[in-house]
């Protein structure tokens, strides 16, 4: 029997085969279409660990500096998806490297280090592009196993389509979406300054602990906490009453709790305003290098940050120059370094870490209210 004839004697069945097999296709790509690129994911990676290569190796550069510079190439090329890592000279020339450059298929990212807005040399590192490639999980597994066994109950479904199409169906008017309000961001932003000083396994545990620690901050702090990959974390904060202070308590109470959890590691701090809810990887980086420049214990914040805060007398703070500054897009080479705060905030900020680091309940840790942070 020729196909067309088949077909035209089982028409609602070929129908029904159609519309399943459609279903199916469209299902089966949404649990298995990667929604970040490869190549998206590579290059974010690949530009936040350049920033990183060249920010240590800032001064060591200036002599230079080749054993120390060796000592971060090799830290470097011993991270994930990294193949090689070097430092060039402001003519192109290697001082010191770590793996083979140059390899066909790797993905290359250079990173200018700048002193002072003079150009002394270059920080490059090389990706492995199939250390990017999708994997297979187990909650794609599922998916798919589920998908394909509820295919018969769907057709039977779809094949009393046509009796309940008989059947009036009443119109039910929905009212218009309300949108979620957009506004400024305030950002403090936590720079693990020492990261290729550990090996990458410590190195992974430490930036855990370190995103758990600043979790339990935004809680306190009516922020979120997301990790930087190859940075640190963030901590930001949407708009609401005296949030530019808030965020300078929860980046004092952030580091005092995690110089408690983990001494040995370096940490830097910095601060910013966005009048846009959306972070780019350009501005985080730029907060990610202003934090490094920031000394042990102190928090930077750029000039817009700084022009937010109410009540300045809560806190202490200096003018902060460096010769850095002329390569940090968000500041005009002058940022403000927040010392410490106030007498009664830094009592305060002691009474929350104890109730964190002493693992109270929620409703022991509501009595340190956060509300309590500004000066009636």
């Amino acid at each position: 029997m020729p196909l067309t004839q088949l077909i035209r004697r089982h028409k609602r069945a070929a129908t029904l085969a159609l519309l399943v097999a459609l279903l199916v296709t469209a299902g089966l790509g949404f649990i298995w279409h990667d929604p970040v690129a490869d190549e998206t994911r590579a290059q974010s990676y690949g530009a936040n660990l350049a920033s990183t290569l060249a920010a240590q190796g800032m001064e060591a550069m200036l002599q230079p500096d080749a054993l120390h510079l060796s000592v971060l190439v090799n830290r470097m090329a011993a991270m994930p998806a990294v193949s090689a890592a070097r430092f060039l000279d402001a003519n192109d020339n290697p001082v010191a490297q770590s793996g083979p450059v140059g390899r066909n298929g790797d993905l290359t990212h250079t990173q200018a280090v700048r002193i002072g807005g003079v150009i002394t040399g270059y920080a490059e590192v090389s990706l492995q592009p199939g250390s990017f490639a999708p994997r297979v999980s187990g909650v794609q597994i599922l998916a798919t196993a589920l998908l394909v066994l509820s295919m018969p109950l769907l057709a039977m479904m779809i094949g009393e389509w046509p009796e309940q199409r008989r059947r009036p169906i009443p119109v039910v008017e929905f009212p218009e979406e309300v949108k979620a309000p957009v506004g400024p961001q305030w950002m403090a932003l936590v720079n693990l300054y020492n990261q290729l000083a550990y090996p990458s396994d410590q190195r992974r545990a430490i930036l855990a602990s370190t995103l758990e620690q600043a979790n339990q901050v935004a809680h306190l702090y009516q922020g979120r906490a997301q990790a930087v990959t190859g940075t640190g974390v963030v901590l930001l904060f949407d708009e609401f009453e005296d949030v530019a202070f808030k965020a300078v308590c929860a980046s004092f109470l952030l580091l005092k709790l995690l110089q408690h959890e983990q001494p040995a590691a370096e940490y830097r701090l910095a601060l910013h305003r966005l009048d846009t809810p959306q972070v780019s990887p350009e501005v985080t980086a730029d907060v990610a290098l202003l934090a490094a420049l920031a000394r042990e214990g102190t928090v930077l914040a750029t000039p817009v940050f700084a022009s937010s805060l109410q009540k300045t007398e809560r806190l202490v703070s200096d003018a902060f120059t460096h010769p850095m500054l002329s390569d940090v897009d968000i500041v005009d080479d002058q940022a403000t370094a927040i010392t410490e705060l106030s007498e009664k905030h830094s009592a305060l900020i002691d009474q929350q870490a104890s109730a964190v680091l002493g693992g109270l309940s929620s409703e022991q840790g509501s009595s340190y209210s956060t509300s309590s942070a500004s000066t009636r």
